[in-house]
């Protein structure tokens, strides 16, 4: 494969950081990964405790993450979360601003994402709903 055909072009750049987006785009979301800096982990109960959200919200929303590879899931009992090694190398390559954001970007996030569906409406936790594609089991 030629490095011209591993280089995404900008309508992959701008789709990639679109569903990225998409997926954090809840003011929950925002909440719960506020809970998670960098290096930490977290069980469920102690970001129930932190953010306040209901257990069915809660659990959703983790899994929606998850799927999406923003953040990471322990096996051990009780399972501790804590965010993804692509989210923490997207926030630094923002935080930087790291003009070739988009490289790589495409690529990483096939690497770390895990199956997307289209499904029906989801409640944004804000009082928006969204007829947005997000992954499932």
């Amino acid at each position: 494969m030629s490095s011209e055909e591993m280089t995404p072009n900008a309508s992959d750049i701008c789709k990639t950081l679109k569903e990225i987006v998409d997926i954090i785009d809840y003011p929950r979301r925002i909440q719960i990964l506020n809970t998670m800096p960098p290096g930490s982990e977290k069980t469920f109960k102690e970001l129930k405790e932190a953010t306040g959200i209901s257990v069915g919200s809660l659990s959703g929303h983790l899994k929606e993450m998850w799927h999406a590879g923003l953040i990471d899931k322990t096996s051990e009992r009780p399972a501790k979360y804590k965010r993804s090694e692509f989210l923490t190398y997207l926030i630094s390559l923002i935080l930087q601003g790291n003009r070739n954001v988009g490289d790589s970007l495409p690529l990483h996030w096939g690497q770390h994402r895990r199956v997307t569906v289209e499904t029906p409406m989801y409640n944004r936790g804000d009082g928006e709903s969204s007829g947005k594609s997000y992954a499932t089991d």
